[in-house]
C-alpha cells in the first residue's frame, strides 16, 4: 500500500460508483474480497443493495483482521450466519449480476471506517476498520446480533490496539 493520506469522507456530490472507486483504490487485499464477497452475499438474497448484514458476513467469510478480532470479542460464527441467513428476506425475483450499490446504512458504515483507519494513522482500509464502522449503525439486523451477543465497539477497540501492539 502506498503511504499516501487516505482520501476525505465527504458524501457530497459523489455517485455511488464514485463512492466504490474511491474507497476500492485505499483497500487492502481482505477488504477488497471482503467487499466482493459482501455483494456476492446481496446477490444470493436477490437483493438490490448491499446491506450491513451482507458486509457483516463478507468480513465473516475474508478471514480478514476484523473477523479475528470480532471473534475475539465474544461474535459467535455460527449463529450470526444462521441468523443472517434466516432473517435476510429473499428477493422475489432474481437480480442483475454486477457491482450493487450501497445501502444509506453501509455508506455511514464505511466513513466511519474511514475515519476510524484516519484516526490510527492507517494509510489503507482493512477489514478491521470495516467490522469497527458496523458499530456505527445503530438499528437492524447486525445491531440486533451485535446486542444478543453482548458485542460492543470498545472491547472491539481494545482487542485492536492490543493486537497492533
Amino acid at each position: 500500500m502506498s503511504k499516501q493520506k487516505l482520501l476525505e469522507f465527504d458524501p457530497e456530490p459523489m455517485s455511488p460508483s464514485q463512492y466504490a472507486g474511491l474507497f476500492h483504490n485505499n483497500f487492502s487485499e481482505k477488504a477488497k474480497e471482503a467487499m466482493r464477497l459482501s455483494n456476492q452475499a446481496a446477490q444470493e438474497y436477490n437483493q438490490e443493495t448491499i446491506l450491513p448484514e451482507h458486509l457483516l458476513r463478507g468480513i465473516i467469510e475474508s478471514g480478514g483482521h476484523g473477523t479475528t478480532i470480532l471473534f475475539n470479542i465474544g461474535l459467535d460464527r455460527a449463529r450470526t450466519l444462521e441468523e443472517i441467513d434466516d432473517k435476510t428476506k429473499k428477493g422475489l425475483e432474481m437480480i442483475q449480476w454486477g457491482k450493487l450499490p450501497l445501502t444509506k446504512d453501509v455508506y455511514k458504515i464505511m466513513g466511519s471506517a474511514l475515519t476510524y483507519a484516519q484516526d490510527l494513522g492507517d494509510t489503507f482500509i482493512g477489514t478491521e476498520h470495516i467490522a469497527n464502522g458496523l458499530f456505527s449503525v445503530r438499528e437492524g439486523l447486525v445491531y440486533d446480533l451485535f446486542l444478543k451477543q453482548e458485542l460492543t465497539r470498545e472491547a472491539y477497540k481494545l482487542i485492536h490496539t492490543r493486537l497492533r501492539t
